[in-house]
């Protein structure tokens, strides 16, 4: 897959650093863009600084193996090759778009997320250390079914009209 070129400049430096927090000269900016009569530019500016704030203090308070962590998932994705092969597989026939494939791609890893997390739950409560072991995966999947995250094997629909 050919790689993306990252855009030069501030805009560029806000998007990549997630502690960025709106400057005077941005503001200045999003007040052009909307007058400052309208309640709606307003609840956007607050909500914007408002995330901006919640977000540093949470990486903040993360511990430097967190912070790698949460910096890793945020750089990882899957291919939209792969994510369109694996839904033809499950609906032969059809040609998802572009945004159905990035919508599914951010499904599969939020979902991979909670497995992953879930897994290093059980590997803390059993005492082990090191990376996570197949077992482990295993008994968060289990987990995650028995809680209804996911759906068991062979688990079929029904059809809600039939032709």
């Amino acid at each position: 897959m050919a790689s993306q070129k990252r855009p030069e400049g501030d805009a560029a430096d806000a998007e990549a650093d997630p502690n960025h927090e709106l400057d005077d000269e941005d503001r200045a900016q999003l007040q052009t863009l909307f007058d400052e009569e309208d309640p709606d530019a307003r609840n956007y500016l607050k909500d914007k600084e408002k995330y901006a704030r919640n977000l540093k203090l949470l990486l903040d308070s993360f511990t430097p193996e967190q912070r790698q962590r949460h910096e890793m998932y945020r750089r990882s994705k899957f291919k939209l090759n792969n994510i369109k092969k694996i839904m033809n597989g499950v609906i032969p026939g059809i040609t998802p778009n572009k945004t159905t494939l990035i919508v599914m791609a951010a499904i599969a890893k939020v979902y991979t997320g909670e497995l992953v997390e879930t897994a290093l739950d059980v590997q803390h409560e059993r005492g082990h250390g090191g990376p996570l072991l197949p077992t482990h995966v295993r008994e968060a999947l289990r987990r995650m079914r028995r809680q209804g995250l996911t759906p068991r094997p062979g688990y079929k629909h029904r059809r809600f009209f039939t032709t």
